[in-house]
């Protein structure tokens, strides 16, 4: 015999996840301003991961008409290379992807007006925070995984106020 709910000491109200769940609102696709909040090297997955959180964009809202985008939180993913990928060829282009990555960076360092040099020029930034607080614009475009759709920021660069 299994006890009610109410008879369990818990402050806890009852609910039913499959008629309460709301997927939280999307940011719709377009450019949008932000402030970059967190920096994180990820070498498991090769990549460096900006978080930003959208703001100075009134009257834009979510996918619910309701949620303003300002405080929705996105990340940018830049790609390090990682061994062996000189080895592996570019599906975009006649570049190795190796080649591919180091000319994002560039080109991701330029627009952002930031340094990466290297490896070390990360560690660096991350460890002094010299990347946090810069005002950037972002381009965030919806994309389904998992059965799920999410936003992703696809492009970034420095806004000049």
């Amino acid at each position: 015999m299994s006890p009610e709910f109410d008879d369990v000491p818990m402050n806890v109200e009852p609910f039913n996840v499959e008629t309460e769940f709301v997927a939280d609102p999307l940011v719709p696709d377009g450019t949008f301003k932000g402030l970059i909040t967190k920096v994180e090297l990820k070498p498991e997955n090769g990549i460096l991961e900006f978080t930003v959180v959208l703001e100075g964009n009134e009257g834009i809202y979510c996918s619910d008409g309701v949620t303003p985008i300002d405080g929705k939180i996105s990340r940018y993913a830049l790609w390090l290379p990682r061994k062996g990928d000189e080895l592996l060829k570019s599906k975009f282009t006649a570049l190795t992807v190796r080649q591919d990555r180091i000319r994002a960076i560039k080109k991701f360092s330029n627009k952002m007006n930031i340094i990466i040099g290297n490896d070390q020029d990360i560690l660096l930034a991350i460890e002094r925070h010299e990347w946090i607080s810069i005002p950037v614009l972002a381009s965030i475009k919806s994309r389904p995984f998992g059965g799920v759709l999410y936003n992703q920021i696809k492009k970034m660069e420095r806004a000049t106020s």
